[in-house]
């Protein structure tokens, strides 16, 4: 029997019996139909010419796309902008456009000065290559940073003008071996929510401004190691 399965580039030496035969080609039709759903169902971006098909529609919808020029991030990552008409009453993305925006990947998006809302965050969730977000003086809160876990690669946040609480902060822990950048200026953060981000060891730029920190924080700042931009006007360190 030993020899009947004896196989040289792909072919049996010896005669086979039928039923080798059969379970032979059963296995490779298996495959092909595995293979198949393998390639139908893996999570794909859009690359080359319907990447800019994709791009061309946001425009067309009134979205504003171009590369970013974070100094942190990089030229690589789109940057893409989206305004009041592309949400709902609710605070909701409308539905065409979260179906133009999820292929894109690594991606920066911008919902700054919209009525973007917390519930809407978990419309973001399969925009899994999502590197930036931009929320700066919408209606998220404590309760939507919560939320941002969920994306594996964030590593810049803007928050700036936002009702974001040291509570807020502290939800963003499960971030700390991400996020490079953090805005949350002009939001009611206080000493004690700096003290949380001491273990944000790759954290780049961090802005401040306008928050009701004093120098009790300036110890916890000079734990950053990564730290290279600061922005502290308006607040109550000397």
């Amino acid at each position: 029997m030993a020899k009947l399965w004896t196989v040289v580039s792909g072919r049996f030496l010896r005669k086979r019996p039928r039923f080798v035969v059969v379970v032979h080609w059963v296995l490779v039709a298996a495959a092909a139909v595995w293979c198949a759903l393998a390639v139908w169902f893996k999570p794909k971006t859009s690359e080359g010419p319907d990447r800019e098909v994709q791009i061309a529609h946001l425009r067309e919808n009134g979205a504003a796309v171009r590369r970013s020029d974070d100094p942190v991030l990089g030229p690589t990552v789109m940057l893409v902008s989206l305004y009041p008409e592309h949400f709902s009453a609710d605070g909701r993305l409308r539905g065409d456009i979260l179906q133009l925006i999820a292929p894109l990947g690594n991606e920066i998006l911008s919902f700054a000065h919209t009525p973007f809302a917390d519930e809407a965050i978990s419309d973001l969730l399969f925009v899994e290559t999502l590197r930036g977000l931009d929320v700066s003086y919408t209606r998220v809160t404590d309760s939507g940073l919560s939320r941002l876990t969920a994306f594996p690669h964030l590593e810049m946040l803007r928050v700036s003008g936002c009702a974001i609480t040291d509570q807020g902060l502290r939800h963003l822990m499960p971030l700390r071996d991400r996020l490079r950048v953090l805005y949350v200026s002009w939001c009611p953060v206080t000493d004690d929510g700096v003290k949380s981000l001491i273990d944000f060891q790759r954290l780049e730029a961090l802005k401040l401004t306008g928050t009701w920190i004093s120098d009790a924080s300036v110890p916890h700042l000079r734990s950053l190691p990564a730290l290279s931009y600061l922005g502290l006007n308006q607040t109550d360190v000397s």
